[in-house]
């Protein structure tokens, strides 16, 4: 029903009867409670008293509607209703229930007028709930929202109205509020399926589609040839990009659905989003099939198969594009990537170059052909593509890095130094290009900016432990043991449970005599390690040049069990010396840094031949001092001054 006729119903002017007394008056007055009488005697009286007052008034043709209506005459009901709101017009009931007989009649415009007069002086969940399925028909869903909830009020269990309400919510978009209303009705009738079919579109709205399949299952599992459910299974797959299930379920929908091309193109686009290549490559050659001259289809099937790894068919569908007119850039460097990966090389330098040709601004096709020169040792070539990478974008600091590399190869220095340097200034906390500047530093004796350099890694990674070994290296070849000290306990604070930052230090503790420190880092190292052979050994020399023999030979021994194929322990570490006094021979802590060649050479002594011996018990140091040189073992090699008993 028009809006406007609903208004024209709510402001229209009624006679309402107050101050007459004509008995066709009171008799319609006493006909509207007859619907409210309790019992069938009470009806009866109030019959009587109405046909008495007026029997040709509203009153009795209202008696008459409701006969005719009980009786199952449906035409005479409305005949009788329409004569009494003649007679009269402020009858509601009348109107109310001519109305809703309308609406079962069809008679949607008609209806809506007379269930609009009804309520306007009448309250009744029955026109309420008769308005509103009229005005959800009209998409007036505001308002049929209003008279459902007015409906709701009286008929909480009413599935119609939930449904109506569910409905209006599903056309305004409340997804949520639409669903829950749905369910309400399957909670009371499970088997309503215009409730399931309605929730289903409503959770395929949402994107959960594989609820929504659950939902339509049970519909079709009633009702196999339901074809709403059909049609929304069609729709579904179709969205999802699957036309073949889409146009199987069209047909059991009694709906005629001829795929076009385009069709076949947006369903590879969904599986190629998808990840599913296989699907996408089939719905490309459907294409092609019907379109075989489609550029673009072609360099989409290229695309997928390059995505699935089908490298070589890939390749046969670009170089079939390469040849038609005007080719997309991009396909001369998807050709370049998939001959690169098959180690076509000069193919790929072609592909990439062509690319360029076309569009000299592609940094990706630039790079990789910059990174291919390099690796074939055509430095000059790739150092013009990575400065022409450079003047494209200059801020990238990896493309000033591998230009710095380039022009090393080239043995262009103070040029690497310099890209070095810009790498760094644009990304200061790049480790990798401050490790490279300061290797490059130290090879062309630039050691101060070496160390420079190394000592910035640390500041900002501490556990950097090449840069910490490295510039011990330089501290040892220049001979600043306090800095060297220094970067020593940094490195046992810093990895406290690291065994070697302690044999490190220990070491350096023995180089400078500084024995009890010397062993307690030894045997911190062996804490951490037990089978620390290197440690073992030290700890053991110390305590044989402190004079704890005991200590040494178990100490010893015990690093020869570590490691059997360690140098004789006895000859004592490769980093210590012996001493040229004419004394039991003492050898002396060097430290030099991990890796350098001195670290492994080792001032050898003679060698003695072994045998038991046993030191007599004296105080004389000098006695026995004579005695363990000519006697002792070779272990004893390296021995200093014993301590007093």
């Amino acid at each position: 029903m028009p809006v406007l006729a609903i208004l024209a119903v709510m402001n229209c002017g009624f006679t309402w009867g107050f101050g007459h007394t004509d008995p066709c008056e009171k008799a319609a007055k006493l006909a509207e409670g007859l619907t409210a009488a309790r019992t069938d005697k009470d009806r009866e009286k109030i019959e009587k008293n109405i046909l008495k007052l007026c029997p040709d008034g509203a009153g009795s043709h209202f008696i008459n509607a409701l006969k005719e209506e009980k009786g199952g005459n449906i035409d005479g009901a409305v005949a009788e209703y329409r004569k009494a709101v003649q007679s009269d017009d402020a009858f509601a009931e009348a109107h109310g229930n001519l109305g809703l007989l309308l609406l079962k009649q069809g008679n949607t415009n008609e209806a809506s007028v007379e269930l609009s007069k009804g309520l306007l002086t009448k309250a009744d969940s029955r026109y309420d709930k008769g308005l509103a399925s009229v005005l959800l028909a009209a998409k007036l869903y505001p308002l049929a929202l209003f008279h459902y909830g007015k409906a709701l009020d009286k008929l909480p269990g009413d599935t119609e109205v939930l449904a109506g309400m569910a409905e209006c919510h599903k056309n305004l978009g409340q997804y949520n509020l639409s669903e829950n209303e749905f369910r309400r009705v399957l909670d009371i009738r499970p088997a309503n399926t215009q409730a399931r079919l309605g929730l289903a579109e409503v959770l395929i709205n949402e994107k959960r589609p594989a609820v929504a399949r659950k939902e339509l299952n049970t519909v079709l599992a009633q009702d196999a040839g339901n074809r709403e459910a059909h049609r929304l299974m069609a729709e579904m797959w179709k969205s999802e990009g699957d036309l073949a299930a889409a146009r199987d379920e069209y047909r059991k929908a009694g709906i005629i659905y001829n795929i076009d091309p385009k069709e076949y193109v947006h369903q590879g686009d969904v599986f190629m989003a998808a990840g599913e290549y296989d699907k996408a490559m089939e719905a490309y050659r459907a294409v092609l099939a019907s379109r075989p001259e489609w550029p673009g289809i072609l360099e989409k099937l290229g695309n997928a198969q390059m995505a699935a790894g089908r490298n070589d068919d890939a390749i046969a569908s670009y170089m079939k594009l390469s040849q038609k007119n005007n080719p997309p850039s991009e396909v001369f460097y998807n050709l370049g990537v998939l001959c690169e990966r098959k180690g076509r090389l000069d193919e790929a330098i072609k592909s990439y170059q062509s690319c360029l040709r076309r569009d000299p601004a592609n940094g990706d096709a630039l790079r990789r052909l910059a990174d291919i020169c390099f690796l074939r040792g055509d430095f000059t070539h790739a150092g013009e593509a990575y400065s022409e990478l450079i003047k494209q974008n200059g801020t990238n600091p990896l493309l000033h890095m591998q230009l710095a590399k380039t022009y090393e190869k080239e043995r262009n220095f103070p040029g690497a130094i310099g890209e070095y340097q810009v790498a760094i200034k644009l990304a200061p906390d790049n480790l990798q290009a401050r490790r490279d500047l300061a290797v490059l530093y130290r090879e062309r004796g630039m050691i101060d900016e070496a160390v420079q350099q190394y000592r910035e890694i640390l500041g900002l990674k501490k556990d950097e432990k090449d840069a910490r070994n490295a510039l011990m290296a330089i501290y040892v070849r220049k001979q600043n043991y306090d800095a060297l000290a220094l970067l020593l306990q940094e490195g046992v604070e810093i990895f406290p449970n690291d065994p070697d930052s302690h044999y490190k230090l220990g070491l350096f503790r023995e180089f400078k005599k500084q024995y009890d420190s010397a062993i307690s880092e030894y045997q911190q190292a062996v804490m951490l390690k037990a089978d620390h052979a290197r440690a073992l050994n030290a700890l053991g020399r110390v305590y044989y040049r402190t004079g704890d023999f005991t200590k040494a030979k178990e100490t010893l021994e015990a690093a020869r069990k570590a490691d059997p194929n360690l140098k004789d322990p006895q000859e004592m570490l490769s980093d210590i010396r012996e001493d040229s006094s004419g004394a039991a021979p003492v050898k002396e802590v060097r430290v030099y840094a991990a890796g350098s060649h001195k670290s492994r050479k080792k001032q050898v002594g003679k060698k003695h031949k072994e045998k038991k011996t046993k030191i007599s018990k004296t105080t004389n140091k000098t006695e026995k001092t004579k005695k363990l040189t000519k006697s002792t073992k070779s272990r004893h090699t390296g021995g200093g001054k014993r301590k007093k008993k």
